[in-house]
């Protein structure tokens, strides 16, 4: 409840909203996925319940917003929590039809592609499905018909691919989860932990967009364009107000 409190409700008074948690603890410890045949485990999990009503102004709160707009600061609260009390991730055991391109890159991101080249990753991605890419070889193989390639770690756990796209002065590494054994081979989609300086740098980010979207997303047309037009120190003191 602290957690929430400090993060989600960032921005509200204790006396403006309630909050409850249930825990999930699945009765069926297994399905089966009826498109895949792949067996899942159903694992504890814990609902945190908040309504969506001031309790003070009997008006809508909302501390999220559009989530999708946001969704990169509650998983970094998310992983924050689990990697503290040591809970799994989803990111662990990403959701998806695995068959489908579109449904995995919905749920790999631009953001979780390290470094440069987003673009083509994804449309490499694309290919590996859309091809029945599965094996080091075959895959070794495609990346080859976008450039010059160099295997570096060979024959190490750590080995990866990296190919000088046309116009590049270095290369493109192709060390991403995905591009690893687990998605190549064995069709398993993961996302790499979130580094601790990203789940940082979120959280400290989250608490003044926490007061945008209360005080200034419904605030009058004068006081918006105020707001837009301050500079970094002046919106603190804004929404200080």
């Amino acid at each position: 409840k602290f957690l929430c409190m400090n993060f989600f409700m960032h921005a509200y008074k204790p006396e403006e909203f309630n909050l409850y948690a249930e825990a999930h603890l699945p009765k069926m410890k297994t399905v089966t996925d009826r498109k895949t045949g792949e067996v899942i485990d159903r694992k504890p999990h814990i609902h945190i319940i908040i309504p969506r009503i001031n309790l003070l102004s009997g008006n809508e709160a909302n501390p999220v917003d559009v989530y999708k707009n946001h969704e990169k600061y509650f998983e970094a609260f998310q992983e924050h929590i689990n990697q503290k009390y040591g809970l799994s991730s989803p990111r662990e055991n990403v959701r998806a039809d695995i068959a489908d391109a579109a449904s995995v890159l919905s749920r790999y991101k631009g953001d979780d592609f390290y470094g440069k080249n987003r673009q083509f990753k994804q449309e490499l991605v694309k290919q590996v499905i859309e091809r029945g890419v599965t094996s080091r070889a075959d895959f070794y193989a495609l990346v080859a018909e976008h450039g010059e390639t160099r295997i570096r770690n060979e024959g190490k756990d750590t080995e990866y691919i990296s190919v000088k796209l046309p116009g590049d002065a270095k290369g493109t590494n192709l060390k991403d989860t995905i591009f690893q054994d687990d998605f190549i081979v064995r069709r398993e989609l993961k996302k790499p932990p979130l580094e601790a300086s990203v789940i940082q740098e979120r959280l400290l980010a989250w608490p003044q967009r926490a007061r945008e979207i209360k005080y200034v997303n419904k605030a009058t047309p004068k006081f918006r364009k105020a707001y837009s037009e301050a500079s970094p120190e002046d919106r603190v003191r804004l929404l200080a107000k």
